[in-house]
């Protein structure tokens, strides 16, 4: 059968394999955005903190030496700066430092092996988002990334709130720092102290007091209801989910429109021969199962052809427990899809040729 098709109708059978193969990479990638923005919609229904403020602040140094890195005691307290990260020289990223935890963080967090929680002193530690994956340094099966100098051990990952390699979030652990670390790393000027909490809430007053302890009163500024970056990363998201589930949508429909079309082509092609088959006395049942096999085949040899190209891409830039969750979830699904669509419309068609006078079919082909 393959010298057959490949051999002596190389030119068709190829062009229907590229196309079929084109089909299942397109669904591929189409249920990878879907699946990204499940998830990432998971994660954001986990971050419903009760109270949230965000002030900005400018520094008195004087009174940070003074004072110190005095406790709240209640909640959790960030402070956000603006530097370049990694190898960066010129792109300011938001950096956010745990100034203080008094609860866990709703922010859904992957730790690596050996971590399972931001509690840590003795080494400099920060979580990651997945874009700054590319700039992690690999020591002796543990993960650093260089912050101004400074190489800071990798304890976990942010599940994502965007898709893949678009969320730059970046938390360093305030207990892994000395006070001298922490004014070099904080970059004392302008910066911004974002307040959390899921168990406190009317506490504004009182927060504001305390933000005193670094600031006069007249540099306090730019209070909000919310974590500013955050809200917006979140808007973001559900913007952009909008719009990939349309995008599935109607990559599904493109898919599910070429199968049929490509079926119609490749049984119109095969009347002829099935036709002059049945003259040389070929039964039906004969028919009906050598062309299912010849369909068969080709989605055989297109479904590996998409699963190499993908495998050999997530390999190289991307990751492979992605590549294994989609084939497993939502891979099955389209191949049976696509199958059925198939099957159906090439059974439809067969039953006509059968039904059909053999001068008809041969008169119309000609």
């Amino acid at each position: 059968m393959l010298k057959r098709l490949f051999v002596y109708d190389r030119l068709f059978s190829s062009l229907l394999v590229v196309l079929l193969t084109s089909v299942f990479l397109i669904m591929f990638y189409g249920l990878d955005l879907y699946y990204q923005f499940s998830k990432i919609d998971d994660n954001i229904q986990c971050i419903k903190y009760t109270e949230q403020y965000d002030y900005g602040i400018r520094f008195s140094p004087e009174l940070f030496t003074a004072n110190g890195r005095v406790p709240f005691k209640k909640g959790i307290v960030i402070y956000r700066t603006f530097f370049p990260m990694g190898d960066s020289a010129f792109n300011h990223n938001n950096i956010d430092i745990l100034w203080e935890q008094n609860e866990p963080l709703l922010e859904q967090i992957e730790y690596n092996s050996g971590y399972d929680s931001l509690r840590g002193v003795g080494e400099h530690l920060c979580v990651l988002s997945d874009k700054w994956k590319k700039s992690i340094i690999v020591k002796e099966n543990e993960e650093f990334i260089d912050i101004l100098g400074t190489e800071f051990k990798v304890i976990g990952y942010f599940a994502p709130l965007l898709i893949d390699g678009s969320d730059e979030r970046c938390l360093i652990i305030g207990d892994s720092l000395t006070p001298e670390e922490l004014c070099r790393i904080a970059v004392f000027t302008d910066g911004q102290f974002i307040y959390k909490s899921a168990s406190y809430s009317g506490i504004m007053e009182d927060f504001e007091n305390w933000l005193q302890n670094y600031s006069l009163s007249e540099n306090i500024n730019f209070e909000l209801a919310i974590d500013m970056v955050m809200d917006s990363n979140i808007s973001i998201a559900k913007m952009y989910e909008g719009y990939a589930k349309k995008i599935f949508v109607a990559l599904s429909i493109f898919c599910i429109i070429n199968t049929f079309y490509l079926s119609f082509v490749w049984g119109k092609k095969k009347e002829k021969t099935l036709v002059i088959k049945k003259i040389y006395g070929y039964s039906n049942r004969y028919l009906v199962k050598d062309m299912l096999k010849e369909i068969a085949l080709f989605e055989l040899i297109s479904i590996t052809s998409a699963g190499l190209i993908t495998l050999i891409y997530e390999i190289a830039f991307r990751n492979l427990s992605e590549w294994t969750s989609i084939l497993i979830k939502g891979m099955p699904i389209v191949i049976a899809v696509i199958s059925c669509i198939t099957v159906v419309y090439l059974i439809s068609q067969i039953i006509w040729i059968i039904r059909s006078q053999p001068v008809d079919v041969l008169r119309f082909s000609e």
